[in-house]
């Protein structure tokens, strides 16, 4: 081998990029609190979830968001009001509350962006069928959601 090829190997093996570390993703909670509430939380501050404020008596919504940290896993602590009712005469009747939830994903980075996997919803100091079922079809509806 010649000296300008033994330059040029040398060189190369120099040269030669050096595999990249792996990255690691820090989320800041504050940051994704403003994210969240300025691109789901639209209407009003709020995010509808089934129908819109124009349905009198068949809604549901999210509003006042906080989020945190739960272990390894996103903590988004809302507040939940709905009601499914028939319109009588102008008057609702049926079943509607409002309470206080936590929905909790693991979040992941995926193909430049950042999805959530394992989300679980559950409400906060209270229980009864009608909350049980809007945590359940909440678990469903989210978890298709944020793939």
């Amino acid at each position: 081998m010649t000296l300008r090829g033994r330059t040029a190997l040398v060189l190369f093996v120099v040269l030669l990029p050096a595999p990249a570390p792996a990255v690691e993703l820090v989320i800041e909670y504050a940051a994704l609190q403003r994210i969240v509430a300025q691109e789901l939380f639209t209407q009003d501050g709020r995010k509808y979830v089934r129908g819109s404020h124009a349905t009198h008596c068949s809604f549901a919504y999210l509003e006042n968001p906080r989020i945190d940290a739960d272990n390894d896993r996103l903590r988004i602590q809302a507040r939940f009001t709905g009601r499914t009712a028939a319109d009588l005469f102008g008057a609702c009747i049926g079943l509607g509350d409002a309470f206080d939830l936590s929905i909790t994903a693991i979040p992941y980075y995926h193909d430049g962006l950042i999805g959530f996997r394992g989300v679980q919803v559950n409400s906060v100091g209270r229980d009864g069928f009608y909350i049980r079922r809007v945590c359940n079809s909440m678990t469903q509806s989210l978890s298709r959601d944020f793939q």
